[in-house]
């Protein structure tokens, strides 16, 4: 997990598939996050960009989470 906000997220992974999957729906699950029903989330890639073989890959989720807005929001630095 690269990042988390209330209405998207991005990772990074190694795996060229994810070149091009911009507009593919994906699911990742973060075991472990301390937010239970945002332990698995679904988005659509937006966008992706290549860093010597490591893919970041940004989504959007369908629609705003606010159990992760508030989580964000009482951990963010600043």
């Amino acid at each position: 997990m690269v990042n988390i906000s209330a209405n998207g997220f991005a990772f990074a992974v190694r795996n060229s598939k994810f070149a091009d999957a911009v507009r593919q729906r994906v699911k990742i699950l973060i075991p472990g996050f301390m937010i239970p029903e945002a332990r698995a989330i679904e988005g659509s890639v937006i966008r992706v960009s290549n860093h010597d073989g490591e893919y970041i890959v940004g989504c959007r989720m369908p629609e705003d989470n606010k159990a992760v807005f508030e989580y964000v929001k009482k951990h963010s630095r600043g």
